[in-house]
């Protein structure tokens, strides 16, 4: 299994925490960036061929990292060099040859990985992302699932009309397949969910929730980064 990290988020809820001096993947927690966690996570998985895709800051998560060695992992970067968006930065993935686990960089995770990518493998996915229920539903995307755990809606947290959904959300961590990535242009900005996975993909039948009650935790703003 190999893994890719978005990490080019400014981090704009985070600038209190931030001062706009590091990119929000590298905030720390109890002493140690995100990203640390979730190297050491990945590596306890046994994937030890880890992208990190970043624009802002990203030469603090170099200077930090380098090539992985001293986490036993070998660490690739790709710098955009304009914002393009959660999704735009998979062009440079379209080569892999392999399905690829992906995760937000703002994400603290413990959940068994090598079960999430044979649950991809297994059902022939085009993108399986985990759903889960958490604190704040209201700011967070609601995914509908049928009973072979295929996804058969999304309905976005900018949405209105959103109360009766049950409180299953998008955990912001996906398992990839190549072949999803065919019509994905270089250059060119998109949003992960609205653009790509809960349209395309889903229009597809290819687009499967993981359902897993494992720790993952969004630390995007203050409040949650102090909930840890």
């Amino acid at each position: 299994m190999k893994a890719v990290i978005l990490a080019g988020g400014k981090g704009t809820r985070l600038s209190s925490v931030t001062g706009d001096k590091i990119p929000k993947a590298m905030v720390a927690l109890e002493g140690k960036p995100i990203l640390e966690y979730q190297i050491e996570v990945l590596k306890n998985h046994d994937i030890t061929e880890i992208m990190i895709i970043g624009g802002y800051l990203i030469e603090k998560i170099v200077s930090h990292f380098q090539d992985g060695s001293n986490w036993g992992v070998k660490i690739k970067y790709i710098k955009e060099e304009t914002p393009l968006g959660t999704g735009g930065g998979l062009y440079y993935l379209k080569e892999e040859q392999e399905a690829f686990i992906l995760v937000f960089g703002d994400l603290l995770f413990d959940m068994d990985l090598k079960r999430f990518y044979q649950f991809h493998i297994s059902n022939n996915a085009g993108v399986t992302v985990v759903v889960h229920p958490n604190t704040h539903p209201y700011d967070s995307d609601f995914v509908s699932i049928d009973d072979d755990s295929r996804v058969i809606n999304f309905t976005s947290k900018d949405e209105e009309h959103r109360e009766d959904h049950r409180n299953l959300v998008n955990a912001g961590i996906y398992c990839i397949s190549p072949e999803a990535l065919r019509k994905v242009k270089e250059n060119e900005r998109f949003d992960l969910e609205k653009d790509f996975l809960f349209t395309d993909i889903l229009s597809q039948g290819k687009l499967f929730g993981y359902r897993s009650t494992e720790y993952v935790k969004d630390l995007g703003t203050p409040d949650r980064l102090l909930e840890g």
